[in-house]
């Protein structure tokens, strides 16, 4: 009994680092794209909006990209790429993270990691990648893990300093990059 218990737990955590392997591997090709080429013309066009003439919406990303490759040397392209694949990667973290609960149901599991309308609709439709809807999305998956592990830890002040120290402040900050937030 013990050892088919073992062998169990060793198939839901092979088919839980397999998924995430695949799903990685099937982004690292957009994210290679993205540091060669533009994906998405809009976002990037979008993501210049600056403060410099006076504040306007949209403003912050823009100001800060702009900056950077004042004082840094870094191109806007490079850091809009950089910016979207760290997003994208804490997106997908958080999202396996939420979902690992589901890793001993092999369809439940299947279906949630490789559904098309959910972390993988920005593989599927490029026009969903690089776009600054995506930190409204880590937000709420940050949200999510954080509740999660308060019902987990019954621990109900925890939970409000993060409310409070993390996710009211980032979607503060995230307001000034994209208004959606609000």
């Amino acid at each position: 009994m013990l050892f088919s218990e073992k062998n169990y737990l060793f198939k839901d955590k092979f088919l839980f680092y397999f998924i995430i392997l695949f799903v990685f591997t099937l982004f690292s090709s957009v994210f290679i794209l993205s540091l060669f080429k533009i994906v998405n013309m809009w976002s990037f066009s979008q993501a210049h909006i600056n403060y410099f003439y006076g504040f306007t919406k949209r403003g912050l990303f823009g100001t800060l990209m702009l900056l950077s490759e004042n004082f840094f040397s870094i191109s806007s392209k490079k850091l809009f790429a950089i910016f979207f694949i760290i997003l994208t990667t804490l997106n997908i973290y958080l999202f396996f993270k939420i979902i690992k609960i589901y890793s001993s149901n092999f369809l439940l599991f299947l279906f949630l990691s490789l559904n098309p309308t959910l972390i993988m609709f920005s593989f599927n439709d490029l026009g969903g990648y690089q776009r600054f809807d995506m930190i409204s999305i880590l937000l709420m998956l940050l949200h999510c893990v954080f509740a999660y592990s308060n019902n987990v830890n019954y621990n109900i002040e925890l939970y409000k300093k993060k409310l409070f120290f993390i996710i009211f402040p980032l979607i503060i900050i995230s307001s000034f990059i994209h208004e959606i937030q609000i």
